[in-house]
């Protein structure tokens, strides 16, 4: 996928990676959230992201919102109202929140980046409860009954054409 990327990049397209990874990223198991979210004083460079990042991607999310104790922006396991809570998660005795859904964009002159939020319940599941998060994240809450046991991630960028 990053070969692509480059390929793509030469022939001056602007590029986007967004999806689902099934894996933190290594900027949220740092020293600052070691403590943290049954972290257990572990730090930890994903493979993934990391990768992702040194390929030139930047993340949309901790662009606009750096810090990951205050932000921790937590994707899964999101609550779902209408589903038993043992339907979303794995752990039920942990607290097993991450940030596991991603917009990685490479930047370009052509692109900038305005702002970045969570679509979906501000809930979570922890420990088999659900609970409201309590960071500093912004949600955009829909009306309509949450489909889906992740949070979506909306990164508004501007374009702009020479």
């Amino acid at each position: 996928m990053l070969a692509d990327v480059l390929r793509e990049r030469f022939r001056g397209r602007l590029t986007l990676l967004a999806g689902d990874f099934n894996e933190p990223s290594h900027q949220d198991w740092d020293h600052r959230t070691g403590h943290l979210f049954d972290h257990h004083g572990t730090e930890v460079t994903w493979s993934t992201t990391k990768a992702i990042k040194d390929a030139g991607f930047r993340d949309s999310y901790r662009e606009i919102n750096p810090d990951p104790v205050r932000t921790p922006r937590f994707t899964w396991p999101s609550d779902n109202p209408g589903a038993n809570v043992s339907q979303l998660t794995w752990a039920a005795d942990a607290d097993e929140r991450d940030r596991i859904d991603f917009i990685f964009y490479l930047p370009d002159e052509r692109l900038r980046l305005v702002d970045s939020i969570l679509v979906g319940p501000s809930s979570t599941i922890v420990r088999s409860r659900r609970v409201e998060e309590s960071g500093e994240d912004r949600f955009w809450r829909p009306t309509w009954t949450w489909p889906t046991d992740h949070k979506v991630v909306l990164s508004t960028f501007r374009i702009t054409t020479h």
